[in-house]
């Protein structure tokens, strides 16, 4: 059975939360929110070009190149395999519509996610620990990489712990379920 995300179940991670609205082999559309304070680190999707549409607040992209802020109205395309990170310094939550095209597995990984979540709702980032693991044993094309050296060292820790989660939690027993 191929694991596809269940549509408009919020997906909270942190300050972030992704609402996939649809899903195909060409496009991931996720409404996606921003709590103040809330970031993503600099990071390349190799597979998927990233489209940021600002529906409510300012957005600040580090681009490889330039700061840019995103105001609500405007859009942004960020091509795959280009260094980006964003910032929420605006004073309360952002909305945007982002769609991940083409979506290059990050359905199954949402998917995974979301699944996780419903069966260990207190473990956001141990569920997103088991996930990425998951999605590695299953061959499924990495969503993002770090975008920068401390960033790699940082996802080598991670990667590490999640090898010593999976042999000490036993998460080879969850991958018959993502299959």
């Amino acid at each position: 059975m191929a694991i596809q995300p269940q549509l408009n179940k919020p997906l909270k991670m942190g300050k972030e939360v992704f609402t996939i609205l649809s899903c195909t082999e060409d496009a991931l559309v996720c409404d996606y929110t921003l709590e103040h304070g809330g970031f993503v680190p600099q990071h390349v999707h190799l597979y998927s070009n990233e489209i940021f549409e600002m529906t409510e607040g300012t957005l600040t992209m580090n681009l490889a190149s330039e700061t840019r802020e995103l105001k609500a109205g405007e859009a942004y395309t960020v091509p795959m395999n280009s260094l980006h990170g964003i910032k929420n310094k605006s004073g309360k939550t952002i909305r945007c519509r982002v769609t991940y095209t083409p979506t290059a597995d990050a359905d199954k990984l949402m998917g995974a996610m979301q699944q996780l979540l419903e069966e260990y709702p207190e473990q956001v980032f141990k569920n997103q620990m088991r996930a990425f693991y998951i999605a590695k044993k299953l061959g499924w094309r990495d969503f993002s990489s770090p975008g920068n050296a401390g960033g790699r060292v940082a996802f080598a820790i991670i990667g590490f712990a999640a090898s010593v989660g999976a042999a000490l939690g036993g998460w080879n027993k969850l991958l018959p379920g993502f299959r």
